[in-house]
C-alpha cells in the first residue's frame, strides 16, 4: 500500500489500466503477468505497435510492465524497461512513429494581457472576474491549473510588495524538501493587469457568498469549490477571446508565460516559480519560440 502511494493518483490509474490489458494478454498464454520472460513483454509491445498505437501508448505499457512485473531471464537486469531488448525496441518505435510535442510554438502573451486589461475589476461580471483572475494567476505564477484549484483564501499572506499563496496539499510537482507556494508582486505599471489587485478584488467580492475556503468558487449558486477542469475552461475562454487558436489549451499558459519570462529574468527564478528542479524540464517541454525583473510575475507582465 505504501509503495503504491509513491505514484501519483493519475499515474496509478494510467498504469493500472495498461497493466490490466497486459494481464489479459498473459492469461491467454498461460503466463503469470507478474513474472515474465523479456521476450514476452517485447512481443506484447509489438502487438500494440502493429495495432497502430502511438509511441506514448506503447511507452505507458512499457512503464506499467516495469512497475509491476519481474523479468525471469534478464541476465542481471531486473527492470524490464531497462533491458537492452526493450530500450532498443522503444528507440525503434520512436524513429518509426515519433512522439511529437502538442505545440511546436506558443502564443503571444501580450495579446491576452491586452484583452484582460480591458476588463475592469470593479464592473466586470462575476464570471468575467473569475476568468480574468484565474488567467492572470496562471500567467504570473507559471503553475499548473491543479495548483490554482488547490489555493485557499485563508492561505494568502500579504507582503509590502505583493502576496504569497501557500499550498498545503500534494501536487504533481511536490517532492521532499520542496514546499509549493505562489508568490506575486504588485504590478504598479498597470493596475488593470496587476494579479495582486485582481485577486484582492475577487476575494472581496466573493467573501459574502463563498461557502468554502478554496480560492476559486463556482459562479453559480451555491458557489462551492470548482474543479481544475472548470478553471481550465475559464482560461480557455479568455485565450480564445484574445484570438489564441483553439488548439491551445489551458496548460499552454505555462509554456507561453515561462517562454516570455526567460528573456527578461534569471532562469533560476523561473524554475523556482514553476516548481521545476532543473532547467532540462523547461528546455525540453516548455521553452517554445515566440512570434531584468526581480520577480517572475513582473517578468511576464512587463
Amino acid at each position: 500500500m505504501i509503495f503504491a502511494e509513491s505514484l501519483a493518483k493519475g499515474t496509478r490509474a494510467q498504469y493500472g489500466s495498461a497493466f490490466n490489458l497486459f494481464q489479459v494478454y498473459c492469461n491467454g498464454r498461460g503466463v503469470d503477468a507478474f513474472n515474465i520472460p523479456v521476450a514476452l513483454g517485447v512481443e506484447y509491445l509489438t502487438t500494440l505497435y502493429k495495432g497502430g498505437k502511438s509511441y506514448s501508448n506503447i511507452n505507458t505499457a512499457r512503464s506499467a510492465i516495469s512497475q509491476y512485473a519481474n523479468i525471469t531471464d534478464g541476465d542481471g537486469v531486473k527492470d524490464f524497461g531497462k533491458h537492452p531488448l526493450v530500450t532498443g525496441f522503444m528507440k525503434g518505435v520512436f524513429k518509426l512513429r515519433p512522439a511529437l510535442p502538442r505545440y511546436q510554438s506558443t502564443w503571444d502573451v501580450g495579446a491576452v494581457l491586452d484583452n484582460l486589461g480591458k476588463i475592469d475589476n470593479d464592473t466586470a461580471t462575476f464570471k468575467q472576474l473569475s476568468s480574468k483572475c484565474a488567467t492572470l494567476l496562471a500567467l504570473t505564477s507559471g503553475q499548473r491549473v491543479q495548483t490554482l484549484a488547490a489555493l485557499s483564501v485563508d492561505k494568502i499572506h500579504h507582503k509590502t510588495d505583493g502576496i504569497v499563496l501557500t499550498v498545503d496539499t500534494l501536487l504533481k510537482t511536490s517532492r521532499p524538501g520542496f514546499h509549493s507556494s505562489v508568490e506575486l508582486c504588485r504590478f504598479v505599471e498597470n493596475d488593470s493587469i496587476c494579479p495582486v489587485k485582481c485577486i484582492m478584488t475577487y476575494t472581496e467580492r466573493t467573501s459574502a457568498i463563498r461557502e468554502c475556503n478554496q480560492l476559486f468558487i463556482s459562479v453559480q449558486k451555491p458557489h462551492g469549490p470548482v474543479s481544475s477542469q472548470t478553471i481550465s475552461r475559464w482560461i480557455c475562454s479568455v485565450l480564445h477571446e484574445a484570438g489564441v487558436p483553439n488548439c491551445f489549451k489551458a496548460h499552454s499558459v505555462r509554456s507561453a508565460a515561462t517562454s516570455k519570462a526567460v528573456a527578461r529574468t534569471d532562469i533560476n527564478i523561473i524554475l523556482r516559480a514553476a516548481g521545476w528542479s532543473s532547467r532540462r524540464t523547461f528546455d525540453k517541454f516548455y521553452n517554445k519560440p515566440l512570434h531584468s525583473a526581480e520577480a517572475f510575475s513582473t517578468a511576464v507582465l512587463s
